[in-house]
């Protein structure tokens, strides 16, 4: 031990560092901020680690593109946007489909790399921003759905009432025009009326052998000029085809146009309503009414009635109809009063008919049933007076 120098100076007396002790709480400090600094590093090593073992989903990539692309068709005009949104109101759950085949894929390659044990293992992430682009995409699917399919009530979200005007609120404002038409009706000829987007009223009490139409017009937009322009070829027109009229609207996007008719009462009709409920009355004469995407109301007919009803949210009510009635298709509510005719009904509808008058089924049922879900009818009313007046149903 006397080989070795003393030291430089002496050891501090006392416990160690000396017994200060603002040394001391100084240098606990330093070590609890270097085991912090270190907790951290070891954390932000474990997130570069784990984020250089997942993988993006091409899916986000995908759908912008795919979504770009339809835009730009809509934009250079070789695709019309009404009919993207009626495609894509019909067949948006492809989008699900699709999407869950992509990631399907995905998984699968991913568990055919991760298997060589030499390569390391990641996991595939569906990023937040896909997630909800997806979730957009699915709404807007169920909104348009829903406005193409009538009267605008989803099943999907029960409580939501869209329907086309309130989609039309969105490209502008409403603009209100009239027009009226007059024409001479040939002799023994039929009338036939094709309206793409609107109410149709239609009535047998022309006692001047001409035909009187007015028409009530509403446009959608920003821009007065545009409007004006859109109502002018909203304008309807009266073609004559042997010994049949036919009146048709155009259908133009941001449109609506509703029909007032008066017509001699003994001309056969035809009458094709697409979005827009259909009224007739004091007619004597055949008559075959469809309506797509609204409601059927026939009063004071007098011969052969045919309706097709192509909505389950769609009602039917005929009165004083006195030829034979023939329902079909599927709706909700039906309603018969006062009918001295067969009845034949066929189709899917939520609702029994009801009736107030001398309508009875052939067949003795119980009365006023009630239906949760829709009810597939394939029958014949008799025409035989009750009294009291009977309710037919169906079990």
């Amino acid at each position: 031990m006397g080989s070795y120098p003393p030291p430089p100076y002496p050891p501090p007396p006392g416990p160690p560092y000396g017994g200060d002790w603002k040394y001391q709480r100084r240098v606990l400090k330093e070590q609890a901020r270097a085991q912090r600094d270190m907790a951290r590093a070891q954390r932000d090593a474990y997130r570069y680690q784990a984020r250089s073992l997942r993988r993006s989903s091409i899916l986000g990539p995908l759908l912008l593109i795919t979504i770009g692309i339809l835009f730009l068709l809509v934009q250079t005009g070789r695709v019309e946007a009404h009919r993207l949104w009626d495609w894509y109101a019909r067949f948006w759950p492809i989008l699900l489909v699709g999407a869950g085949i992509v990631m399907l894929l995905e998984w699968a390659y991913d568990q055919y790399i991760q298997s060589d044990d030499t390569q390391p293992r990641y996991r595939r992430r569906l990023g937040g921003g896909v997630f909800t682009l997806l979730l957009i995409l699915g709404i807007t699917g169920i909104v348009f759905s829903s406005v193409r399919n009538g009267n605008g009530h989803s099943y999907m979200l029960n409580g939501l009432n869209l329907n086309q005007d309130n989609l039309d609120e969105f490209l502008g404002d409403k603009h209100e025009s009239d027009q009226v038409l007059s024409q001479s009706f040939p002799a023994n000829s039929g009338f036939t009326v094709d309206n793409p987007r609107g109410d149709i009223s239609i009535s047998g009490t022309s006692d001047d052998n001409q035909i009187h139409i007015s028409v009530h017009k509403q446009v959608y937009t920003r821009s007065d000029s545009d409007a004006d322009s859109k109502a002018q070829k909203l304008s309807p027109t009266l073609t004559s085809t042997g010994d049949s009229l036919a009146l048709s609207v155009p259908a133009i996007d941001g449109t609506r146009a509703d029909l007032t008719i008066s017509l001699p009462a003994t001309a056969p009709l035809i009458v094709t309503a697409n979005h827009g409920d259909v009224h007739v009355s004091a007619l004597k004469a055949p008559l075959q009414v469809t309506a797509n995407h609204g409601n059927i109301e026939l009063t004071g007919i007098t011969g052969v009635v045919i309706t097709h009803v192509n909505n389950s949210d769609s009602d039917l009510s005929a009165h004083s109809v006195s030829g034979p009635l023939t329902i079909q298709g599927r709706g909700h509510d039906t309603t018969l009063s006062d009918l001295s005719g067969p009845v034949t009904m066929s189709g899917d509808f939520f609702e029994p008919p009801t009736s107030s008058a001398s309508a009875a089924l052939s067949n003795s049922i119980p009365a006023a049933p009630t239906f949760s879900s829709p009810v597939s009818m394939a029958r014949s009313i008799s025409a035989t007076p009750t009294s009291p007046p009977a309710r037919p149903s169906v079990p």
